[in-house]
């Protein structure tokens, strides 16, 4: 118990109470949070459940209010969970009056309702009415709600959580983890030990770290439950706003799904043993399951058909979440290792949404209070119309590019580099074409090939012409192309798609795939001519793996 009273204290407190700051807490400060633990033990002997409910009713920014703190506590209840402030920042100087919980309002209360006797009522059905009035009025005060340890769906109700809004508090919870990492090595060392203790401390940071964010994941189809008899107005079940569960999906891109790269301390993890990769990654694994579960995304669509456009609808709450996760696609930033990870657990759950593992039948539970029927299941709801639809939207994610580009690693299209090949035929060469063709460009190479931008031909005549008649060409594979075609002793012609009249010729090869050599010969010996040939071709070289 003391060791884990030290844990909770310096992870939440130590940026606040300069004790907190080693691993032996003096005995002073052992001794007050024994007090602390004891009570609450107390308050169990004496009946009282926990309220995780009770902190949710202080403004976290009174948690940071040294006057209103220190005088009122942080919960109205030491029945709470609530450990203690970890949203007081060392620039409030709060001491630990409004750092520890204590006894509160909430508990006088509850002791007073179960332990005050009516001697006028003979009977427990006989005081009904009376105590039910006297509970209605109370409640006119918020700081004695009740919220029970059982509910899974509203977020006010959270083991470890305080103040009224959890993306506030836990902001303020990580700037305070923040402060503590930078600081462990020193915080933990001890003579004559090894490193069990700075392990320990890290991992209550992560364990902090975690926590936080899954207080906030608990708004994303939350369900707020406030018990009423039917003597009071109102309804007993409400869904957090559209606005607050937007801020939640904010929070964790921001604090989790981006890289938490402060809580990466390469020095920590060579001593420990310690892996940032799969550190972070299991909490944000956790939560990316968590906020993605079929129960979460069920209770989506059951709080759009019951709210309609009010409701955060599961297209929208979806479309929001590959944003996040998917960022780079938008930003062309690079994507780390991390990201990587967590981008393949969201593909992997999305699969496990639409081929879900084989699993013993369960109800999903939840709903609209404990007592109501389970959720419609993901087969007959929209969840997985859904998913598919967020599957087929991935390739809209890459641009079309064209037939000259390349998607690069950085996310990116890009040209192929043209390569110009220029040269010329002696009329010596152009006469022995038709027992020596000449290559001009050799295989491309393995998994390669050329594609063709452009073909030009220019054919300049001397003083003497061809005696004989053929054909010159170029051969790639099995495949000729003619390129000029001698018909007499001074002629050339061409046909619709190989023109070479006047002084320039060219050949229409734009965009022909070639994947062998590229030469040029002559059907038929052709001899006595003095002209030459100046050739240009442009092409690109493709991989094809």
């Amino acid at each position: 118990v003391m060791q884990l009273l030290r844990n909770w204290y310096m992870i939440q407190c130590a940026p606040n109470d300069p004790r907190a700051r080693q691993l032996q807490f003096p005995d002073s400060l052992m001794g007050e949070l024994i007090r602390f633990v004891s009570s609450h033990e107390v308050g169990h002997t004496l009946g009282l459940r926990h309220n995780y409910g009770s902190s949710s009713t202080v403004p976290v920014e009174n948690l940071r209010n040294k006057a209103w703190v220190e005088a009122n506590g942080h919960t109205p209840s030491i029945m709470d969970y609530a450990r203690f402030n970890y949203v007081a920042q060392p620039e409030d100087n709060i001491t630990t009056a409004g750092l520890f919980p204590r006894i509160g309002d909430y508990d006088k209360w509850a002791i007073e309702w179960g332990y005050r006797l009516f001697p006028s009522y003979k009977s427990p059905e006989a005081e009904l009415s009376k105590l039910n009035g006297w509970v209605i009025e109370k409640l006119k005060d918020n700081r004695l709600w009740f919220g029970t340890e059982t509910n899974p769906d509203d977020p006010r109700s959270q083991s470890e959580q305080v103040g009224d809004d959890a993306m506030k508090g836990s902001y303020y919870g990580i700037k305070n983890l923040q402060r503590i990492v930078p600081n462990i090595q020193n915080w933990t060392r001890e003579a004559n030990e090894d490193f069990e203790g700075m392990k320990t401390i890290y991992q209550e940071v992560v364990s902090q770290f975690a926590r936080y964010n899954g207080h906030v994941a608990k708004y994303i189809g939350g369900i707020m439950e406030t018990p009423k008899t039917q003597e009071q107005t109102g309804p007993v079940y409400e869904l957090v706003s559209k606005a607050k569960q937007k801020e939640a999906l904010e929070f964790l891109q921001k604090q989790l799904f981006n890289t938490p790269t402060w809580l990466l301390d390469q020095q920590v993890f060579d001593k420990t043993g310690q892996s940032g990769l799969t550190i972070v990654g299991s909490v944000q694994d956790n939560i990316l399951n968590r906020i993605m579960s079929t129960r979460t995304l069920t209770k989506l669509v059951e709080a759009e058909a019951a709210a309609g456009k009010k409701a955060y609808g599961i297209l929208e709450y979806m479309g929001g979440v590959k944003a996040g996760v998917w960022s780079e696609l938008v930003t062309k930033k690079p994507i780390d290792v991390y990201r990587r990870n967590l981008q393949k657990t969201h593909v992997n759950t999305l699969i496990n949404i639409l081929n879900p593992p084989a699993v013993s039948t369960a109800s999903f539970g939840g709903g609209f209070g404990p007592a109501a029927p389970s959720l419609v299941s993901a087969e007959k709801s929209d969840v997985r119309t859904v998913v598919n639809d967020i599957t087929d939207s991935y390739e809209d994610l890459i641009t079309a590019g064209t037939t000259s580009q390349y998607w690069r690693g950085d996310k990116t299209w890009q040209t192929f580099p043209v390569t110009e090949l220029t040269g010329s035929l002696t009329a010596a060469q152009i006469n022995a074409l038709d027992t020596t063709p000449i290559t001009l460009l050799g295989v491309a190479g393995a998994n390669k090939y050329y594609v063709i931008e452009n073909t030009a031909f220019h054919y300049k005549a001397g003083t003497t012409g061809f005696t004989t008649a053929g054909n010159l060409r170029l051969k790639y594979v099995t495949a000729n192309r003619n390129i000029l075609t001698v018909q007499n002793a001074s002629t050339l012609s061409g046909t619709t798609d190989r023109v070479y009249l006047g002084a320039t010729s060219s050949l229409d090869l734009e965009n022909t795939v070639i994947n062998d050599s590229i030469s040029i010969e002559c059907s038929a010996a052709i001899s006595g001519g003095d002209g030459t040939i100046n050739y240009s071709i442009k092409y690109r070289i493709v991989t094809t793996s």
